[in-house]
């Protein structure tokens, strides 16, 4: 069995054909977990896993750090899309039982230079994270720089404290494009690092690179579906069954069997999804 630790199936980009991708994982022995970037969002992954609750479907609630600023996301098919964080209906939703992680929630710089904004993104995640600290439930970090390693800085000194607060596991790094000394960082505070599609792409020696350095039981698998579809299916729709690719990657860097990649990689993430 796989798990895609990181996927979006409740998506606008699924509402056409959202049963079969299902039926798809499913055949395929696929587990995943929905990830809310929002309120919308969250609510469908917790209904999507309260639906299929016996399927190997689950859910997060976060608010992605870049949410409150007016954008467009053709996946989302959202227009001039933004939402402002209410921190009481966040709770909310964060306490339910059928939410396993909190996020993704984190810091994105890419683009955005504006002190207010970045500070706001800091706010935003506090909240987020004093939540999971409440309910003892692991994060699901998204972090994005946007020179260097600035954002990663930020959110390490940021975590730093509160990270003893948080539950043994405390959370995955999705999408890592750090340095192995920032992931060696983050790995010392006791996340686990997601990889998925771009590890698979001809140009990304850097990412394979990070592959290596991370220990095989500290990496969790993900898609980031629908985004981010890995080789051969790049600039296609993603979804979690191309999951696959990214396990078979890691094992050709790694040099080890594909099965011990699916195994350990699937016990990495019961760590945060009481898999059933």
């Amino acid at each position: 069995m796989l798990f895609d630790t990181h996927t979006h199936v409740q998506f606008a980009a699924f509402d056409d054909d959202r049963d079969m991708v299902l039926t798809r994982a499913k055949t395929a022995d696929v587990y995943f977990a929905n990830v809310g970037t929002d309120i919308i969002s969250s609510r469908a992954a917790l209904l999507l896993a309260e639906q299929y609750r016996f399927d190997g479907v689950y859910a997060t609630a976060g608010f992605h750090p870049t949410n409150f600023v007016r954008h467009h996301d053709p996946q989302e098919k959202r227009e001039d899309y933004h939402e402002e964080f209410d921190a009481a209906r966040f709770d909310e939703l964060a306490r339910n039982a059928g939410i396993s992680m909190i996020g993704e929630c984190g810091l994105d710089y890419f683009r955005i230079e504006e002190p207010a904004i970045r500070d706001k993104e800091r706010e935003i995640f506090m909240v987020q994270l004093e939540a999971a600290t409440k309910y003892k439930k692991p994060l699901m970090i998204h972090c994005r720089p946007e020179s260097g390693e600035d954002a990663y800085d930020d959110l390490y000194d940021l975590l730093k404290p509160e990270v003893h607060h948080l539950p043994e596991n405390p959370g995955i790094i999705h999408f890592f494009v750090g340095s192995n000394e920032t992931a060696k960082k983050f790995l010392d505070l006791g996340f686990c690092i997601g990889f998925g599609g771009a590890i698979t792409f001809r140009n990304a020696d850097v990412h394979r690179e990070h592959v290596a350095y991370v220990p095989l039981d500290r990496i969790v698998l993900e898609t980031d579906a629908p985004y981010v579809a890995p080789e051969p299916h790049r600039g296609e729709r993603n979804e979690p069954i191309f999951v696959k690719k990214v396990a078979e990657k890691i094992a050709e860097v790694k040099r080890i069997a594909f099965e011990e990649v699916e195994q350990v990689t699937f016990m990495n993430a019961t760590r945060f999804f009481n898999a059933r």
